[in-house]
């Protein structure tokens, strides 16, 4: 049986590397390049609504539409891409690793090696990694992007704050809570930093609390978890599905710090 919170978590995961908002679309297009883009875009509409079978048709047509242009472009990359995604979200880890792999090959083909274009695929495909229980080669892929967006964007930047939190989320997998609350920490920092509260920052504050209670430093977490709901008000998108979900995250955890005081337990909780 498919697990339909892990499922949630990694639409999250895939869809928010489209912060970079550096999916290019030439302006000059073909009809076949216009007809990509038209299911493509119903494609992400289906994603958005969990129809994943509906999903992977109009991505397989997105990428029959472009299939062998010369030269190639971005559109073929993308729709590799996303037929990876849909595949990782209906858990078909070895169909996702090969479409993940062209997809990557086919953005370096196109841009160069560790350009920040691919840096969404490499995400991609640590998650698929981590379906496997690879999880070595899952942070490869994440310190790689992080190392890509750390040369090519400002400090600050969402995108690299969300690569952090998807190593935190990686680490917390496997119990490495000490480097889950260093990286947590070092995101918080960063999301502190913009000018707007963001749901990065609620973000760091639920990882930080887990962390802390894995660590047995409940008072600590207990902390951050009200942090978090607090900052919640001030959120100028108070009813995103993200947020929403932190929301119940946060307030689940504070009940468990309140009425059990302990860390135990506290191993799949990261979402």
């Amino acid at each position: 049986m498919r697990k339909t919170g892990a499922r949630q978590q990694d639409r999250r995961f895939v869809l928010t590397g489209q912060c970079l908002g550096m999916t290019p679309r030439p302006e000059a297009r073909s009809g076949r390049d216009i007809a990509s883009d038209i299911y493509s875009d119903s494609a992400m509409q289906a994603l958005e609504k969990g129809a994943f079978e509906q999903a992977e048709r109009l991505f397989k047509l997105a990428f029959f539409a472009v299939k062998g242009s010369q030269p190639p472009d971005a559109r073929e990359a993308k729709a590799l891409q996303d037929l990876a995604t849909v595949s990782a979200l209906q858990e078909k880890w070895e169909r996702a690793e090969s479409l993940g792999q062209q997809a990557l090959s086919l953005w370096e083909t196109l841009y160069g090696p560790a350009h920040l274009l691919s840096t969404p695929c490499l995400v991609s495909l640590s998650q698929v990694y981590q379906g496997q229980q690879r999880f070595a080669d899952a942070e490869s892929r994440l310190q790689q992007a992080l190392q890509i967006r750390e040369q090519a964007l400002e400090a600050t930047h969402p995108a690299i704050t969300e690569c952090l939190h998807h190593l935190v989320a990686l680490y917390t997998k496997q119990r490495r809570f000490v480097e889950a609350e260093h990286l947590s920490r070092r995101a918080l920092a960063l999301a502190e930093q913009s000018p707007e509260t963001t749901p990065a920052m609620l973000l760091a504050l639920y990882h930080l609390a887990g962390s802390c209670m894995a660590q047995d430093k409940n008072d600590e977490a207990l902390q951050y978890c009200d942090r978090a709901l607090r900052t919640m008000k001030r959120l100028a998108q108070p009813h995103d599905p993200i947020v929403a979900h932190i929301h119940a995250q946060c307030s689940g955890l504070r009940k468990w710090l309140v009425t059990k005081g302990g860390g135990r337990g506290w191993t799949n909780c990261v979402r």
